[in-house]
């Protein structure tokens, strides 16, 4: 979903996603905000299973289902995701979701689990900012991996918060551990 300059905001429901490949940045869907816009897909009742985000130590990749690129200012990618699966998804950082700079997903009634990232955030990553404003609720993250490789890089299995981004709001779910980690 490409703002590019407008407004990118389709309605995605019962949908699959499944065995997706992408060498950066979301293997299934990736909600670009950064190019002047805003994208803000409704995903309703999808599953997201065994997509792949490859990637180097050259060329870090992120969002092994969802990418969520925003930028400063009015850039924004905020998808909508209700009553979706997430499951043996794949990537550095971010094993289902990355959110960067103006990303502010809203993820309701959904599940998270299997999903794992070779460095951090297993199920979700947000890195870059208070900008970033991912807000969870009745959902539940179980079972996701960082550190996948296991060369002991790996930070917050469930969630991991990185570069000034505050940790995200969580109401009414179920999140395995300490629920998330900052620095």
């Amino acid at each position: 979903c490409d703002g590019g300059g407008g407004t990118c905001n389709p309605i995605l429901r019962n949908v699959t996603f499944a065995g997706n490949f992408a060498s950066q940045f979301g293997a299934a869907l990736f909600n670009d905000g950064d190019s002047g816009g805003d994208a803000s897909p409704v995903i309703v009742n999808a599953r997201f299973e065994n997509n792949t985000v490859g990637g180097s130590d050259s060329n870090p990749s992120g969002g092994g289902a969802i990418c969520n690129l925003g930028a400063f200012g009015s850039q924004t990618a905020t998808p909508t995701i209700m009553n979706t699966t997430f499951v043996n998804n794949d990537a550095d950082s971010g094993g289902a979701i990355y959110n960067n700079l103006g990303a502010a997903p809203l993820i309701t009634n959904s599940s998270f689990a299997g999903n794992e990232a070779t460095s951090s955030g297993g199920a979700i990553y947000n890195i870059d900012g208070s900008a970033v404003e991912p807000t969870i609720q009745n959902t539940i993250l179980w079972g996701n991996v960082s550190d996948a490789n296991s060369d002991g890089s790996g930070n917050g299995d469930e969630i991991y918060n990185e570069n000034g981004v505050a940790s995200a709001p969580i109401a009414h779910s179920i999140v395995q551990g300490s629920g998330g980690s900052a620095n």
